[in-house]
Protein backbone atom coordinates (compact mmCIF):
# COMPACT_ATOMS: atom_id res chain seq x y z
CA UNK A 1 0.00 0.00 0.00
CA UNK A 2 1.21 3.52 -0.70
CA UNK A 3 2.11 5.64 2.37
CA UNK A 4 -0.34 8.36 1.27
CA UNK A 5 -3.22 5.86 1.48
CA UNK A 6 -2.39 5.14 5.12
CA UNK A 7 -1.87 8.84 5.88
CA UNK A 8 -5.34 9.68 4.50
CA UNK A 9 -6.91 7.45 7.15
CA UNK A 10 -4.59 8.78 9.87
CA UNK A 11 -5.36 12.43 9.05
CA UNK A 12 -9.16 12.13 8.76
CA UNK A 13 -11.05 14.73 10.78
CA UNK A 14 -12.87 13.89 12.84
CA UNK A 15 -10.65 10.89 13.39
CA UNK A 16 -12.36 7.49 13.22
CA UNK A 17 -10.63 4.32 14.47
CA UNK A 18 -9.61 2.06 11.59
CA UNK A 19 -7.90 -1.26 11.01
CA UNK A 20 -5.08 -2.30 8.74
CA UNK A 21 -5.15 -5.88 7.49
CA UNK A 22 -1.87 -7.44 6.40
CA UNK A 23 -1.16 -10.24 3.94
CA UNK A 24 -1.26 -12.90 6.70
CA UNK A 25 -4.87 -11.94 7.51
CA UNK A 26 -4.00 -10.35 10.85
CA UNK A 27 -5.64 -6.99 11.60
CA UNK A 28 -4.28 -4.13 13.67
CA UNK A 29 -6.45 -1.37 15.11
CA UNK A 30 -5.44 2.29 15.01
CA UNK A 31 -7.40 3.96 17.81
CA UNK A 32 -5.60 7.32 17.86
CA UNK A 33 -3.72 9.10 15.06
CA UNK A 34 -0.82 9.83 17.45
CA UNK A 35 -0.05 6.11 17.76
CA UNK A 36 0.70 5.58 14.06
CA UNK A 37 3.88 6.78 12.37
CA UNK A 38 4.05 6.31 8.60
CA UNK A 39 7.33 6.17 6.69
CA UNK A 40 8.12 5.60 3.01
CA UNK A 41 8.15 1.77 3.23
CA UNK A 42 6.74 0.88 6.65
CA UNK A 43 4.65 2.14 9.52
CA UNK A 44 5.15 1.91 13.27
CA UNK A 45 2.02 1.33 15.38
CA UNK A 46 2.17 1.79 19.16
CA UNK A 47 -0.38 0.11 21.42
CA UNK A 48 -1.28 1.93 24.62
CA UNK A 49 -3.58 1.17 27.52
CA UNK A 50 -4.63 3.78 30.06
CA UNK A 51 -2.20 6.19 28.35
CA UNK A 52 0.80 3.94 29.03
CA UNK A 53 3.00 2.23 26.44
CA UNK A 54 2.07 -1.43 26.06
CA UNK A 55 3.57 -2.74 22.82
CA UNK A 56 4.37 -1.83 19.22
CA UNK A 57 4.52 -3.39 15.77
CA UNK A 58 6.31 -2.41 12.58
CA UNK A 59 4.37 -3.18 9.41
CA UNK A 60 5.81 -3.19 5.89
CA UNK A 61 3.48 -1.14 3.71
CA UNK A 62 3.79 -3.74 0.95
CA UNK A 63 1.98 -6.22 3.25
CA UNK A 64 -0.96 -3.94 4.10
CA UNK A 65 -3.76 -5.25 1.89
CA UNK A 66 -6.85 -3.53 3.32
CA UNK A 67 -7.83 -0.57 5.49
CA UNK A 68 -11.31 0.03 6.88
CA UNK A 69 -13.40 1.36 9.77
CA UNK A 70 -12.87 -0.58 12.95
CA UNK A 71 -14.38 -1.57 16.26
CA UNK A 72 -11.27 -2.65 18.18
CA UNK A 73 -10.92 -5.31 20.83
CA UNK A 74 -9.28 -4.51 24.17
CA UNK A 75 -5.76 -5.51 23.03
CA UNK A 76 -5.74 -3.30 19.92
CA UNK A 77 -5.89 -6.18 17.47
CA UNK A 78 -9.08 -6.41 15.49
CA UNK A 79 -11.25 -9.47 15.27
CA UNK A 80 -11.40 -11.31 12.00
CA UNK A 81 -14.66 -10.88 10.14
CA UNK A 82 -17.25 -13.46 11.09
CA UNK A 83 -15.78 -14.32 14.50
CA UNK A 84 -17.47 -13.20 17.77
Amino acid sequence: MHPNDVQKWRKRRPFEPFYMEISTGERFSVRHPETLFVGPTSCHLVFVSDEMYEDFVDLALIHIVRIGRDRPTSNGRSRKRGKP
